[in-house]
């Protein structure tokens, strides 16, 4: 091979490598092109965590491999559209913000038993156990949780105050759910568990339904109710998890 040739070659490998270098550099260093904005720009994580665990997660309508909990890396900056969906529960969904060099958290999901049978209680009684330890605050966060019978709102410690939703229709109680995430509430014919992340919608299941609702009592993962139906008074109880 003749020196010329020689020097060719090398010089186009020089050419290669000190074009290629920069672009293994910019990707290991966590940086993509943004086909969108046309530009570089570096990416973000995705942090999902639910209970029960080993949901399914969909990013933008796309399933994932990993399932829940589970991170998600190499994202570029957007606002994803993030499903979580389990057989046999409800499924959770929500539009979450992706920030260069940032973890988005959702960590709190919980997906709430579906299709399940309610069990109806011999000795109404038995819920007024319940029915003492009823307190429209959370002592894990000392959140306080009230309505003015048609909005219901939180009172942080802090003092300050948001609300949590408005609602056409009377609401009877509020007792937030021991994680710290999500607050009951319930009107004469609902009960229904709102989440407390204010980020894009909040996630909103009916419970329960059932006519004449009075009062409702949380112990562990079972939700408890009572209805009033021509004087009769009947006691409820639905599994959460």
């Amino acid at each position: 091979m003749r020196l010329k040739t020689r020097l060719a070659i090398l010089a186009g490998f020089v050419v290669i490598f000190l074009v290629t270098a920069p672009l293994l550099l910019l990707y290991t260093a966590g940086y993509r092109w943004n086909f969108k904005k046309n530009r570089i720009e570096k990416v973000g994580v995705v942090f999902v965590r639910s209970v029960p665990s080993n949901a399914e997660v969909a990013l933008n309508g796309v399933a994932q491999k990993d399932r829940t909990p589970a991170r998600f890396r190499d994202l570029l900056p957007d606002t994803y559209d993030i499903r979580v969906s389990k057989d046999g529960f409800t499924s959770w969904e929500k539009h979450l913000a992706v920030e260069s060099e940032r973890t988005t958290f959702a960590e709190s999901i919980v997906l709430w038993r579906d299709s399940v049978t309610l069990g109806m209680l011999d000795v109404p009684p038995y819920f007024d156990r319940f029915k003492e330890s009823i307190l429209a605050r959370n002592p894990k966060t000392d959140d306080t949780f009230a309505t003015d019978g048609f909005e219901i709102y939180v009172t942080h410690k802090d003092g300050t105050r948001e609300t949590i939703t408005r609602l056409g229709e009377k609401v009877l109680n509020v007792l937030p759910y021991p994680n710290g995430a999500y607050v009951f509430y319930q009107t004469a014919n609902t009960v229904h568990a709102i989440e407390l992340d204010g980020r894009d919608q909040r996630n909103d299941n009916v419970l329960a339904t059932s006519d004449g609702m009075v009062d409702m009592a949380i112990d562990g993962d079972t939700l408890f109710f009572e209805t009033k139906k021509d004087g009769v008074v009947s006691v409820f109880s639905r599994p959460l998890q």
